[in-house]
């Protein structure tokens, strides 16, 4: 689920609310994206960071970092089926708590 941009009237923010179902829990979790961006001399398609994790009873900050790098690499640039195979996706590796 997107946010709607304040500001922009009907267009949607980067920011998305993502709901992991885990061992009977669900975990909540507000990613945000760049697009192109460049890290360690690499260019990625989409660069993701995690701006905040709630009603999260069962996994460590680290476990779900891995899981949503697993996921977000096969959900790849929006899910689609006909997607380019070569999609690029980094998930940063901390929780950017300050920005929500």
């Amino acid at each position: 689920m997107y946010f709607d941009d304040p500001e922009l009237g009907l267009t949607k923010l980067n920011k998305s609310l993502w709901i992991l179902y885990y061992k009977g829990e669900h975990i909540r979790i507000i990613l945000d994206y760049d697009i192109s961006q460049e890290i360690d001399n690499v260019v990625y398609d989409k660069v993701y960071k995690i701006l905040s994790i709630r009603d999260n009873k069962t996994l460590n900050e680290k476990e779900i970092i891995a899981l949503l790098k697993e996921i977000l690499a096969v959900y790849k640039w929006d899910g689609s089926l006909d997607e380019k195979e070569e999609c690029t996706i980094y998930v940063r590796e901390e929780v950017f708590k300050d920005e929500v």
